[in-house]
């Protein structure tokens, strides 16, 4: 079964969206803006990057497949790795269209410039309207504009408003067909099937590491050899994060991994209602046993971690 989990889990880390790679300043891939716009947003990005060393750059897709855009935008970071080293200096500006989402991600050396608050009020207030109206190409350049502005430490612009009138600047005009309608169900399907799978799967590993907690518990005739053996293994994993930080964005990946050491934890230190009747025909104190567990509540978690982004905010209209 365990083995059925885990490929059912690589299956779905397998079918997330791919991070494109970083070779412009404007990567889009769903063909939302017309190649003039593209260039021109392009164009504008780099030459802020020549004024203030900030790293700017937009990345269009058409979806992110259930993915919450946060865990996007962070495997995306993790990947472009925007900024100079040590400055930090980058601003992501992730749009998914048919999500209606969009975010921007800030580096650490960003964050005194564009705290969280202030990127969501550029998304609210400079972005969404022309979102909404479809006009993506003009809420990207006034998204620009504002961070610009900010970046080189000068006030906000006005807000502009868009135009009443239909925008047309796709690359993709004939976006909504009647022949989608089965891909938008069958994505639907996907989406509740791997929600299943993710539940299912968290519950298996978790009676699968109490099983294995347990077992480890019998062999080592020792709680805290045990609990030993559960935190090296936990210190390990976490080392591996640390060198491979896309992992960590693999939030399915994630939560069936903690399930199973969750189990595996509560195998080791959960008491047996008969184990004070064993451990005292061994000539063992029931104290002893008590000690052990104790300490093993002490050791608590651990866990890796690595400087990706900063802060930033979201939006959906």
């Amino acid at each position: 079964m365990l083995l059925a989990v885990f490929a059912a889990t690589a299956g779905i880390a397998q079918s997330m969206l791919e991070v494109p790679p970083l070779r412009a300043h404007v990567t889009d891939v769903a063909g939302v803006l017309v190649p003039d716009r593209r260039d021109a947003l392009d164009s504008r990005l780099a030459q802020i990057e020549r004024d203030t060393h900030a790293q700017l750059a937009v990345l269009i897709v058409a979806t992110t497949y259930g993915e919450p855009i946060e865990s996007f935008a962070v495997r995306v970071w993790d990947i472009w790795k925007l900024g100079v080293a040590g400055r930090d200096d980058g601003v992501l500006i992730v749009l998914a269209r048919d999500d209606r989402a969009a975010r921007i991600a800030t580096g650490y050396g960003l964050e005194g410039d564009i705290p969280d608050a202030l990127a969501a009020r550029i998304l609210r207030e400079y972005a969404t309207p022309f979102f909404a109206a479809g006009d993506y190409a003009g809420g990207l350049d006034a998204v620009v504009d504002a961070l610009d502005s900010v970046i080189r430490g000068q006030p906000l612009p006005p807000v502009r408003q868009p135009s009443l009138a239909p925008v047309i600047d796709r690359a993709d005009v004939p976006q909504a067909r009647a022949d989608d309608a089965p891909m938008v169900a069958s994505r639907s399907r996907v989406s509740n099937g791997i929600v299943a799978v993710a539940i299912f799967g968290a519950l298996a590993l978790l009676v699968a590491g109490f099983v294995i907690g347990r077992r480890a518990l019998d062999v080592l005739e020792s709680r805290l050899l045990a609990l030993s053996a559960w935190l090296l293994v936990a210190l390990v994993w976490c080392g591996v994060l640390f060198a491979e930080p896309s992992w960590r964005s693999h939030a399915i990946v994630q939560v069936l991994l903690g399930a199973f050491g969750l189990g595996a934890l509560l195998g080791i230190i959960v008491l047996r209602d008969s184990e004070g009747g064993a451990r005292g025909g061994d000539g063992r104190a029931d104290g002893s046993g008590s000690n052990e567990s104790s300490s093993g509540s002490d050791s608590g978690w651990s866990g890796g971690g690595g400087s990706t982004g900063g802060g930033g905010a979201s939006a959906r209209w």
